[in-house]
């Protein structure tokens, strides 16, 4: 396959989804780094300069490995597969039986050894071949039923399985998981909950929008930032609690390109609010400061009048020294920023990453406001609601995220008060997937009912 554009091959720093059957996990791509898969340790070199989508079978290190100390032996090692086994096959080539009442689990009806498994593994066996030995050396496999077969073919096939793929990242498979991990990390965010807060907050390429976001692994940022897109004109402000960066591996995992991470300026709320008052301050100093020297020139006006004839008589030497005087120090300041481009004066302090942030962020705003607001709040949103309103545009929506429904139901109540607020609604959608197969129709059992709570809503003016 000819591969033209750089962003479809596998590159040294990116991130990749490993996929091995229904399992799935981010790594970061180096030339000598390797992944732990179960008891399994990979070399994953094989990959760099690989399309995505290529599947891979792993080659297992010749010799003989002990089965408990699996990982402690040299890793394996992966080849392009031309193509992947299946054994769906398997089954269909053996009898079933009606039920499982007349089979004794006593553990003897498998005559292969763990040293024979072993033996078939460290030969250079494809799973397929192992468990169609698996199969045939079990003397009660065609008693089960065909339920049974098939639950116990996809068991087998999860631990001999030698095919893997390397997948792109994208929002969902990293949302998926991320929820399947640790649903906390990412702050019991499903992805039907954050495409209806970003289609609340009506993000799209061209605009400025405020995200705050106190901990969701950088998950709202990196969708918000994809649905903003690059080589637009959209900018995303990510305000933050806390005085330290927060962690955004999902962002980093979207392998965004540097023209896009560009429109992300990321800021703590409190450092922005703290920049945004003093600037305000120092412009009602300014114009106090304007009026008063306004006055001064009216008062030295007439002073001027009435001294006019008074500064005729100025005698010339005077004037012809304090004009030596401003030429010698006009040659010394020269020389001193002559001295400084040649390094030989003091160093020019460089400003610092969060002060340039903080630059930045009153910046987006100081021309116009921003088009629309998304909050994802782990502490009571309201206070944080309100101070966040008067930067949005008139007509702008606005929608807050959060795990329990009485922050909000009080936030609501509050917001409802307000005559620039309307159409707020508070609402949970829960989605529950379903297992549809014949005869085996029923809900997922180990569905994760998390999902969260949502309040939308306009401002106007």
């Amino acid at each position: 396959m000819k591969v033209t554009e750089r962003e479809e091959v596998v590159t040294v720093g990116s991130h990749v989804i490993i996929q091995k059957l229904d399992y799935t996990k981010v790594y970061r791509v180096s030339e000598t780094g390797s992944l732990a898969l179960g008891k399994e340790e990979i070399k994953m070199s094989a990959i760099i300069g690989q399309p995505f989508w290529t599947t891979f079978k792993v080659i297992p290190p010749e010799g003989k490995r002990d089965n408990k100390n699996y990982r402690k032996g040299p890793p394996s090692t992966l080849v392009v597969a031309e193509k992947s086994d299946t054994l769906e096959d398997l089954k269909k080539a053996v009898a079933s039986g009606c039920d499982n009442r007349s089979i004794n689990d006593d553990g003897k009806s498998q005559k292969l050894s763990k040293d024979d498994i072993l033996g078939l593994r460290d030969a250079g066996k494809s799973g397929r071949e192992i468990v169609s030995s698996l199969i045939e050396n079990n003397a009660s496999f065609s008693e089960k039923t065909e339920y049974s077969q098939e639950k116990y073919i996809r068991k087998k096939e999860k631990k001999y399985c030698q095919f893997l793929s390397v997948h792109k990242p994208t929002l969902s498979s990293l949302q998926k998981i991320y929820l399947r991990q640790d649903p906390a990390k990412i702050y019991f965010l499903r992805m039907d909950t954050l495409a209806q807060l970003f289609s609340y907050s009506d993000v799209k390429s061209e605009g400025t929008f405020i995200l705050y976001d106190s901990g969701t692994n950088g998950l709202g940022a990196a969708g918000m930032l994809s649905r903003i897109g690059s080589k637009t004109s959209g900018n995303l402000l990510y305000l933050h609690p806390g005085d330290h960066l927060p962690q955004m591996p999902i962002l980093r995992a979207m392998n965004f390109p540097q023209d896009q991470l560009d429109r992300l300026t990321v800021v703590s709320i409190f450092d922005f609010f703290r920049n945004r008052n003093k600037a305000e301050s120092d412009s009602a100093i300014k114009a106090d400061r304007i009026d008063v020297e306004v006055e001064s020139v009216v008062m030295e006006d007439k002073k001027v009048q009435e001294t006019e004839g008074v500064k005729d008589s100025v005698d010339s030497n005077k004037d012809d020294c304090e004009e030596n005087k401003c030429d010698i120090a006009n040659s010394n300041e020269l020389k001193r920023k002559n001295s400084e481009d040649q390094g030989e004066g003091e160093p020019i302090l460089k400003k610092s990453r969060k002060v340039q942030d903080i630059e930045r962020a009153a910046e987006l705003l100081s021309s116009s406001k921003a088009d629309g607001l998304a909050i994802i709040a782990k502490e009571h949103p309201l206070n944080i609601v309100k101070a966040l309103l008067p930067l949005v545009k008139s007509s702008r929506p606005f929608v807050i995220y959060h795990a329990h429904r009485e922050p909000l139901q009080e936030t609501y109540v509050a917001l409802k008060q307000q005559s620039d607020v309307i159409n707020l609604r508070l609402f949970s959608n829960f989605l529950r997937s379903y297992q549809v197969l014949p005869d085996r129709t029923h809900p997922d059992i180990l569905t994760n009912d998390c999902g969260g709570y949502l309040l939308s809503g306009y401002l106007v003016s």
